[in-house]
């Protein structure tokens, strides 16, 4: 049985600040996630800020430092 994309929106809260929004999240193919407020939530009914719309785009790892780097070389973590 092949499931509708609606059914792959997980409810969880947004981790941006402390008011804690409710948010929709699902996964994309390529590693990001789609992001949607969560309508039934109290906090936020659906509504989002720029910073927990942004948030499908911050969950990748590309562009984030992975290693230690100390001077522009990468080393060990006790070196660091």
């Amino acid at each position: 049985m092949i499931k509708s994309s609606e059914e792959k929106w997980v409810k969880t809260t947004c981790a941006y600040c402390g008011v804690g929004c409710g948010i929709e999240a699902r996964p994309n193919a390529n590693g990001t996630l789609d992001i949607r407020g969560d309508v039934e939530h109290p906090a936020n009914r659906g509504k989002l800020c720029s910073k927990g719309m942004a948030l499908g785009e911050t969950v990748g790892y590309q562009g984030r430092l992975l290693e230690p780097v100390v001077n522009g070389k990468t080393c060990d973590w006790p070196s660091a």
